[in-house]
């Protein structure tokens, strides 16, 4: 599911530990939402790319587990107790996903599935859902709302107490972004957007 905007956290997956690579020098929205594409874009499509070429009962586990590439754990998950991950992908593994159409009714699931585990939160229930909804051929609807999603919402004036917002209800820069780019987004430039509102 480091925040810094300066941070050295590697980034390789839709949604990793947030706060670019990199110092961003950007001075508007549409400057960051272009740092946006031409960083994290081509990888994030790379990582959706391959949950979908799994199988699905090795993407619901990869997904569960929150592995990398690599096999590592995830940044956004590194601190759940592995018998957490290692529940859920049990669980999950026995859920029925196949005729699952919708974002929502995914996140809905695995939110009900996994709600009594340890950690087990709403950044990792977005994530999780995320990388088998690559596999399923779905993706969200709306922008989904965590800690780091919230604190790149509230520093744009959005309604950032909401689970989710609708693409129509962000500024006009970020409506060319998907709902998941969108969410990415938000958590990647958070300190950024924060430093443009303090500048204004």
């Amino acid at each position: 599911m480091s925040r810094r905007s300066t941070s050295s956290t590697s980034k390789t997956s839709p949604t990793p530990g947030c706060g670019p690579t990199r110092p961003v020098r950007a001075n508007s929205l549409i400057a960051l939402v272009r740092d946006y594409r031409t960083r994290y874009g081509p990888r994030a499509l790379v990582e959706r790319q391959r949950f979908a070429d799994m199988s699905r009962a090795e993407a619901v586990r990869t997904a569960a587990l929150c592995l990398t590439a690599k096999g590592k754990r995830h940044d956004h998950q590194r601190r759940i107790p592995g018998a957490s991950l290692a529940e859920a992908a049990r669980r999950l593994g026995r859920a029925r996903l196949g005729k699952i159409r919708r974002f929502d009714v995914l996140h809905s699931l695995i939110a009900e599935t996994c709600a009594d585990l340890d950690r087990f939160g709403e950044l990792t229930r977005y994530d999780v859902a995320f990388r088998i909804g690559a596999h399923l051929g779905i993706e969200p609807e709306r922008v989904y709302l965590h800690a780091g999603t919230r604190k790149g919402a509230h520093a744009l004036g959005l309604p950032h107490r909401r689970a989710t917002l609708a693409v129509k209800d962000l500024p006009q820069d970020l409506q060319q972004l998907r709902p998941w780019q969108a969410e990415d987004f938000l958590c990647i430039y958070a300190d950024e957007l924060a430093r443009f509102r303090g500048a204004r």
